[in-house]
């Protein structure tokens, strides 16, 4: 009995560790494609600044843009609308545009997008991958429960 309950748990833990490496798999296929999403837009992926380093987030990544954030954000949507349905539209708070969206094919596949005009930010003034960007711009996808 004790060795039914032994491989049973051990089996269990196969099933589980096959389910969570299928599940990160999948999150970054979703990173990937969005990511070559944005470049084909236009953005430039560039090393994130040092202010997000202790971010928690391993799928992550940074991007400059040449246009103003204002002028991208309808070409931007318009994309990802096709992969994706947004759950916070576009707000802007202090400077930086904000949207959020699930994936359609995965629905607990979830990004958020900002894109900021640098000149709001001294930080982001400083940081030289931007320098011949106008705004920066990020983009976290994360898998949830829900």
């Amino acid at each position: 009995m004790l060795l039914a309950l032994v491989l049973f748990l051990g089996a269990t833990g196969v099933v589980m560790r096959t389910e969570k490496q299928s599940e990160s798999r999948q999150l970054k296929e979703a990173f990937l494609l969005l990511t070559d999403r944005l470049i084909e837009l236009g953005l430039h992926q560039i090393d994130c600044p040092s202010f997000y380093d202790d971010d928690p987030y391993e799928f992550r990544a940074c991007f400059g843009l040449k246009n103003t954030p204002e002028n991208f954000i309808s070409t931007l949507d318009k994309s990802l609308l096709s992969v994706a349905t947004r759950t916070v539209g576009w707000q802007q708070d202090y400077g930086s545009w904000g949207a959020f969206y699930r994936l359609a094919k995965n629905r607990h596949i979830r990004f958020g997008i900002s894109l900021t005009a640098k000149e709001i930010d001294p930080e982001l003034e400083k940081h030289l991958p931007l320098r011949d960007f106008y705004a920066f711009g990020r983009i976290t996808v994360v898998e949830t429960e829900d």
